[in-house]
């Protein structure tokens, strides 16, 4: 799936970041970082516009080979993004443990904001730490203009979510992409 992801985007416009869901299975592969580079050369996509998103609960049982292989992701210029965080089980270490690009707020958190005054607290707190760490934000679920603005407003990188569209299948991604 992960190939047939490099495979689609290859098309894409180079100013196109790719993300794609981290294969779980691969989380303790010490020869996942080979592969993927093999991927990304055999697809020419340079491994900076690689974006792998690891969720909260696959990086939770993560051991010393998960981290070394995610440290050869990196090392590689691939992107390392936690996903559901805040909605899920992850400790506040393993922020510093594992050697993240990113970290993607759960809709669980994003969609109260910025009227819940607990859901603000959450998200301003983990958004400061977040940048003290030199890991970027992205909140997932953005729904309103007033969720874009009040994060943005808190140095929230980039979001996601049915304000700026529905989810879409790669192929019509690029179909889309071109102008088809």
């Amino acid at each position: 799936m992960l190939h047939d992801g490099l495979m689609e985007a290859h098309n894409w416009p180079a100013a196109v970041a790719i993300w794609l869901a981290f294969p779980g299975s691969e989380l303790n592969n010490p020869d996942f970082p080979h592969e993927l580079h093999t991927a990304l050369r055999r697809a020419d996509i340079p491994a900076e516009r690689l974006t792998l998103k690891l969720p909260e609960t696959t990086a939770m049982p993560i051991n010393t080979d998960g981290l070394l292989s995610l440290a050869g992701l990196r090392d590689l210029g691939v992107g390392l993004v936690l996903t559901e965080f805040g909605g899920a089980i992850a400790s506040l270490s393993m922020l510093r443990r594992l050697p993240l690009t990113a970290v993607a707020l759960s809709p669980a958190v994003v969609g109260g904001l910025p009227e819940d005054r607990e859901d603000a607290a959450l998200v301003r707190a983990a958004i400061s730490m977040a940048h003290v760490l030199g890991i970027s934000v992205v909140a997932n679920g953005i729904a309103t203009d007033a969720q874009r603005g009040w994060l943005a407003g808190l140095g929230c990188a980039a979001g996601i979510g049915p304000l700026f569209g529905a989810p879409m299948a790669a192929a019509k991604l690029g179909r889309w992409l071109r102008g088809d």
